[in-house]
């Protein structure tokens, strides 16, 4: 129904959905994917350890379609540096990467998204994690440094639009540079000097102001804790805008114009769904109203863009549909325990609303580290995949009145609404990445190959028998490989289908058949995408991370190689190092084929098995010593050999039959320049001999053995619990405390008791506590903790 009047016409519209507007296939209205991820900190140094959660979300719920989270991570230029793979469960995922130990920049940029997302780098994840540096080892960067403290005044005009002769209303926000609120009063006076308005800003920073229909400009003179600061001039102009309010259970969607009529296109979009696209003639003389069921939009952004008959954008604003307890749960807490001890234990009972259940992750980290630096879930999905400029809206604080809340929603810089290739998803399925390889040879020696390969697999087939290559794989934890038959195809190509790599796997690929077990090979794998994309986003106008002055000034108590101790000493940490497969190999060898008294490190520990000569040459001891091993070949440096628990240096014939013996038959040496054996130090060759039935007959095969990685390895984070019988000297300078991201509270498990352990600097604690509900609302609470005032 339209109202004809002269001041205003009203168009009632209850749902309006759009078809056959554009060309081109028609997606419907599938929402994009959002992706947040929850780190354990929200600053690090170079060389930490990150642990995160991902959680991706369609239709405000967990994904359980989403398979594959790509994980970039790349310098402030947009070079990856590394690329990762985690594999989904039920939308969410959990890991840990380490960041380089000789980062330079204040900050990483992480980009992910899901494997059916892959190259549409306008829906990529984007985050910044800040880097902390010590040492003023990027004083001179341009990239780093102190901020200098100063403050100003932002005033945003509703719709960005400061009309002439109409009535305007100016949001207005004032923050230092460390982003701290500011106190701040003023007039806004006419060019003649007459009074506009007065304001005074809240505690938070922030202010509504409406100014009465007026010709001219006019100029805000304000001022902070009684000092005077430079007056802001404001001028008014010729346009166009549109703006919205609440009027009870409606959205009020104003058009307003001091130019001559004109026919202009609306855009309205509810998050990722277009509502409205329509042209309407607006009017100097009175003001259109498009009034929309609160209803029938969805909760979060309603996008509003007024467009010229050029295309051009005249006017943008936005509306915030709903309030905080819409879209977010914040989570019970009731503290049972805190203490400022040293190492003491803290403890507290969590559960969510009693109608609600969720999955969610915790992160309870030392006082010093730093907090509030990045955006958390409900920023992240309901804010900032439609901001134009990437800085954290600070959500936290967006939701204490409805000034701020209307003031930063209404005037944000927001993507266009009108953005198709944001709005259109097309559906495609994700799948579980399995290893691929292709055998390469010299020539065209593969195609000669494959054929023989064929005729064998053929009759095989007629006897019953298996035909094709051996892929062996072995995991970290495994004892011995194990065995899948493949068979490439005439490129060479193959999948080892059902094999889910999560870390690092050993592999082998070697002929099954004898006579064809010589033809030398190599092995090029895949895991992933076979096309990797090399494209790292970064949102336009991204501004980076400037390191606060404290950051800087601070002596950190703790850095991954380092802390202070009580007395302000610098410790350096025991660093726990991973063993390689190589090194878990020889612990393997060692544990099964070094008999008691010869256990222990050696001056030489060799895997013969796994050596470059053996495994393409038919060689025997002698051989292989002379080739490779001059103290193991020059027998006059032997006073004792012994060949398993048995002494043979004194018998010719002995020695003479281990110099014969094929190497297939011996699977580990050792050689100790100074060892103590019956009660005598002396050098000593150990070497451990199998029995003739136990031998590879094919040793000096042709192989292909390599290491590959796939999906990011499962770890989980170390929790510190510490007894009464504690050594009074220990010193822990952990700075996360507790990080937990598996947490799930639903009808079988309505509450948890959550224990954790101060560190050596008991000052108090951040907790940070995020996740979605099985609602479809995102859950975030956090607090600070200082021991002292508890």
């Amino acid at each position: 129904m339209i109202l004809d009047r002269t001041s205003t016409v009203a168009v009632w519209i209850r749902i309006i959905l759009i078809f056959g507007f554009f060309s081109g296939p028609v997606y419907g209205q599938q929402e994009v994917r959002k992706i947040y991820i929850h780190t354990d900190r929200e600053a690090y140094f170079p060389g930490d350890s990150v642990w995160f959660k991902s959680y991706v979300v369609q239709h405000g719920y967990l994904d359980s379609s989403a398979i594959n989270l790509h994980l970039n991570l790349a310098d402030q230029q947009g070079n990856i540096v590394r690329s990762m793979l985690s594999l989904q469960r039920g939308g969410m995922s959990d890991g840990v990467f380490l960041l380089p130990s000789d980062w330079k920049q204040t900050s990483i940029y992480i980009n992910a998204y899901v494997g059916t997302d892959k190259g549409m780098i306008e829906r990529y994840y984007f985050k910044e994690i800040p880097i902390i540096q010590i040492n003023d080892q990027n004083k001179n960067d341009s990239d780093s440094g102190a901020i200098t403290v100063n403050c100003s005044l932002i005033a945003r005009p509703e719709g960005n639009r400061f009309l002439q002769n109409k009535n305007n209303r100016l949001y207005l926000q004032t923050i230092e540079a460390s982003e701290k609120p500011l106190l701040v009063k003023g007039t806004i006076l006419k060019s003649d000097g007459d009074l506009l308005s007065g304001f005074q800003l809240d505690s938070s920073g922030y202010g509504v102001v409406d100014i009465p229909p007026f010709i001219g400009n006019c100029r805000i003179e304000w001022e902070v804790d009684g000092k005077r600061k430079t007056d802001i001039l404001l001028k008014t102009e010729l346009g166009r805008k549109i703006y919205s309010r609440d009027i009870g259970d409606t959205i009020a969607v104003y058009l307003e114009s001091n130019l001559p009529a004109e026919r202009t296109k609306i855009i309205l979009t509810s998050n990722d769904r277009s509502v409205l696209i329509d042209t309407i003639t607006i009017r100097p003389d009175r003001r259109t109203v498009i009034y929309l069921n609160r209803n029938d939009l969805d909760y979060g952004l309603l996008r509003l863009e007024l467009r010229d008959q050029q295309d051009s954008i005249h006017s943008q604003s936005a509306h915030f549909v709903g309030g905080l307890r819409d879209i977010q749960v914040v989570p019970n807490i009731k503290w049972l325990q805190i203490t400022r001890k040293e190492r003491g234990k803290n403890s507290f009972r969590l559960s969510l609303p009693s109608d609600e259940e969720g999955n969610l992750s915790i992160s309870i980290t030392a006082l010093e580290v730093p907090n509030d630096c990045v955006p958390n879930i409900t920023e992240d999905i309901y804010f900032r995949p439609y901001l134009l400029r990437k800085e954290p809206v600070h959500s936290t604080h967006l939701f204490r009145n409805d000034k701020l809340q209307d003031g930063l929603i209404a005037t944000s810089a927001w993507n266009s609404s009108s953005n198709l290739n944001f709005n259109r998803v097309q559906s495609t399925k994700d799948s579980v990445y399995y290893l691929q390889g292709q055998i390469l040879m010299e020539g065209n020696k593969w195609g000669h190959f494959h054929k023989k390969l064929v005729d064998q697999i053929t009759k095989n087939n007629g006897k019953g028998k298996p035909g094709g290559m051996s892929f062996g794989y072995k995991f970290p934890e495994d004892k011995v490989m194990r065995y899948k038959t493949i068979i490439p195809d005439l490129s060479g190509y193959f999948v080892v289908d059902n094999l889910i790599i999560r870390g690092t796997i050993a592999t082998k690929l070697s002929a099954i058949e004898k006579k064809m077990m010589f033809d030398k090979f190599l092995v090029k794998y895949n895991f992933g995408p076979i096309k990797v994309d090399s494209t790292f986003f970064i949102p336009p106008l991204q501004q980076k991370f400037l390191a606060p002055q404290e950051w800087n000034e601070s002596k950190w108590a703790y850095t991954p190689s380092s802390y202070r101790d009580k007395n302000g000493g610098i410790r350096l940490k025991e660093v726990k190092v991973d063993r390689s497969v190589q090194q878990r190999r020889i612990d393997y060898l060692e544990g099964r084929y070094a008999r008691e008294k010869f256990k222990g490190p050696a001056d030489a520990v060799l895997d013969p098995h796994n050596d470059r000569f053996v495994k393409a040459l038919p060689l025997n001891f002698g051989e292989y010593a002379r080739l490779n091993y001059t103290k193991i070949a020059d027998s006059i440096r032997w006073d004792r050999v012994f060949v398993n628990n048995y002494e043979i240096r004194t018998n010719i014939l002995k020695m003479e039959d281990l110099y014969d013996t094929s190497m297939d038959r011996i699977p580990y040496v050792k050689y100790f320049e100074k060892f103590k054996v019956d009660g005598s130090v002396t050098s000593v060759l150990y070497v451990y001999q199998m029995d003739p039935s136990e031998g590879d007959s094919y040793i000096g095969r042709a192989l292909d053995e390599q290491e590959v990685e796939g999906y990011m390895r499962e770890e989980h984070f170390k929790l510190i619990a510490y007894t009464d019988d504690l050594a009074s000297d220990q010193f822990d300078a952990r700075p996360t405390l507790y990080w937990n991201p598996g947490v799930k509270l639903d009808g079988s498990s309505k509450e948890m008791e959550i224990s954790f352990f101060n560190n050596s600097n008991p000052e108090g604690f951040w907790i940070t506590i995020q996740g979605i509900t099985k609602s479809g609302k995102t859950i975030f609470f956090r607090d600070i903790i200082r021991a002292s005032k508890r």
